[in-house]
């Protein structure tokens, strides 16, 4: 499915994007120097600077506009010093090249700091489990100390870092107007191992845990429109309305070692780890507003703010081993639905270092909300309630900001 979308994506980005003209321009290098900078006006007396940029190359292309009618160029040696200009040069626009614009391909790597909410389900989904069977051992060994009481304990946080690894495109029109951009994205962060205790009564429960690396896969296509471009407003030219597509998964394998106690009985002495498989798929739409300005056709920065809405559906799968007094092994299933909404804001410079490469510097803040609608739970073997009849939060809370540094090449 998101390889269809992945397609279809990059399909509607091309029919977006329309053709625009350049200009070329070539001359002789200069000897000493190591790099160029290359100006443009609008008379050979240029007063008034419509263009400039630097470049290694002895020649440059830029987009044609209307008031380009002059160019020079001076060479500039290792030590900074940039020499004479050379005599204005006329631009000959009859020799302009239409092309296709506005489109690029980058490839971007982040630091995350994320608040998982998949670890957060996770545990308290394997506690609920546990505290399932342990209602059926409390039928076949009452608490020495009679009734009931459950407290809850332990160090395992779902506070995580990592890295993520991006590839995708940015396509729009020679207009501007529109702009739309396809992501596919990695995050990978490693869970700190841990414990969690409970007690019933006189039954005391310790779990010890050690995690896999949390894996996120995400894809994310999002199509901006700036209907104010041709503003004379500063402020109203960049703005702009946007939507977007997202869908994420993500998978969590862990191990624990478990042992309950219920004086003078041990139940299960923890012999032989026990294993969770945890999967949770997110898709959502952003709806929202951004703002854009360029600077001198070299500095772009950007800004957005997006509401997030959408489902999840997810699966913890436990397999473990029970002692009533004799040891058995089980398994348990639950599976859940939500509602999901939330929040996106990210913020981006650019540099453009010239007409064929630049970088971006990024930061994101996700936030996403999720109300469980329904909760199963399967045993093999011990009782078979459901989740939200233990008690277990409705709510869950998943935060992602990133910092990340992408390189793009412009096509």
């Amino acid at each position: 499915m998101k390889y269809f979308l992945l397609c279809l994506s990059l399909l509607v980005s091309l029919l977006f994007a329309e053709e625009y003209k350049v200009v070329k321009l070539r001359w002789e290098s200069i000897e000493g120097a190591k790099s160029y900078v290359v100006q443009v006006s609008d008379s050979n007396t240029f007063e008034n600077i419509l263009y400039e940029t630097k470049t290694k190359d002895t020649r440059i292309e830029f987009e044609y506009d209307p008031s380009y009618k002059f160019a020079r160029f001076a060479g500039i040696d290792k030590n900074g010093i940039r020499g004479e200009f050379s005599d204005s040069v006329s631009i000959d626009t009859r020799l302009a090249i239409a092309k296709k614009g506005g489109n690029n391909l980058f490839f971007s790597i982040s630091y995350v700091n994320w608040t998982s909410g998949a670890i957060d389900n996770f545990i308290k989904i394997s506690n609920y489990s546990l505290l399932n069977n342990l209602l059926l051992t409390q039928i076949l060994l009452p608490f020495s100390g009679g009734g009931f009481k459950y407290t809850y304990n332990g160090n395992v946080s779902n506070q995580l870092k990592g890295r993520s690894i991006e590839l995708g495109g940015d396509f729009a029109s020679k207009s501007g107007n529109w702009r739309n951009r396809f992501i596919l994205r990695n995050v990978f962060a490693r869970p700190e191992n841990g414990y969690t205790l409970e007690q019933m009564g006189t039954n005391t429960n310790f779990e010890s845990h050690s995690f896999d690396p949390l894996q996120m896969v995400f894809f994310k296509y999002n199509l901006k429109y700036l209907p104010l471009l041709n503003s004379s407003n500063f402020f109203l030219k960049g703005l702009g309305f946007q939507a977007g597509l997202n869908l994420q998964k993500e998978n969590l394998n862990a191990s624990m070692i478990y042992f309950s106690v219920n004086p003078p009985v041990v139940y299960d002495a923890g012999i032989l780890p026990q294993k969770n498989k945890y999967y949770n798929q997110t898709n959502y739409l952003n709806i929202g507003i951004g703002f854009q300005y360029e600077f001198n056709k070299t500095h772009e920065f950007n800004f957005g703010l997006d509401y997030l809405v959408g489902k999840s559906n997810g699966e913890n799968q436990y397999n473990y081993w029970i002692t009533i007094p004799f040891t058995l092994p089980t398994s348990s299933k639950t599976s859940f639905l939500a509602n999901v909404n939330g929040v996106l804001v990210n913020l981006y410079y650019t540099y453009n270092i010239n007409q064929k490469h630049g970088i971006r510097f990024g930061f994101e803040d996700r936030t996403l909300n999720y109300t469980i609608t329904e909760s199963k739970t399967r045993e093999k073997i011990g009782l078979s309630l459901p989740i939200d009849n233990l008690g277990s939060h409705p709510t869950l809370r998943d935060n992602l900001k990133s910092f990340s540094l992408e390189y793009f090449y412009k096509l």
